[in-house]
């Protein structure tokens, strides 16, 4: 197996190796395929590189959704989020400076869609359709936890949301970054 994940300056430097280390991926099979390929198909196709989601709830989903909050002024621009719940997803909005920006999460399992949520400072951000898959889950009563896998990158966002009444907090970090890998909490009360 092969995996690129940039951009080189000069490939044809690396072609020849790919060809010579890796003949029957890019051309003719030479030789049968062996029990070994078999062996390495059959693992592959059971890995997964999200957790399985399981399914859970919290009244607060209920007592929050279609609920947009206020956010305290911050340095990341952002002014409002809104949480809208059905009994398999999780809409989240954000509106920041640049606009509005959903991702949806499932509650059950894994969606994947895109996304155009602002993240230039956790992680690089090239484009408006970024592809995702998403998933949230109740970690406790008022915690929300979501899990945001930019598929085309190694990034992962961990938003976790607390509801204290009419309040709530948000925490988004992320899993690598050659900079800050968490951004300062975020305040709101319920408009």
């Amino acid at each position: 197996m092969l995996a690129l994940t940039s951009a080189i300056d000069g490939s044809k430097h690396l072609l020849p190796i790919v060809w010579k280390h890796f003949p029957r991926s890019f051309g003719e099979p030479s030789t049968p395929a062996r029990a070994d390929d078999a062996r390495l198909t059959a693992r592959t196709d059971k890995l997964r590189l999200l957790p399985t989601l399981t399914h859970t709830s919290s009244p607060v989903a209920q007592r929050v959704s279609g609920r947009k909050f206020q956010i305290e002024s911050n340095e990341d621009g952002v002014a409002a989020v809104r949480f809208d719940f059905t009994a398999e997803r999780c809409e989240f909005t954000l509106r920041d400076e640049r606009g509005e920006h959903r991702v949806t999460n499932g509650l059950s399992d894994w969606i994947e869609g895109t996304t155009s949520m602002t993240g230039n400072k956790l992680h690089h951000q090239y484009f408006d359709d970024l592809r995702i898959v998403a998933g949230a889950r109740w970690l406790d009563e008022k915690t929300l936890e979501m899990i945001w896998q930019y598929n085309e990158s190694a990034f992962r966002d961990r938003v976790l949301c607390r509801f204290e009444g009419d309040s709530m907090t948000l925490d988004r970090s992320v899993n690598v970054n050659s900079a800050d890998t968490k951004r300062p909490t975020l305040r709101g009360k319920a408009a």
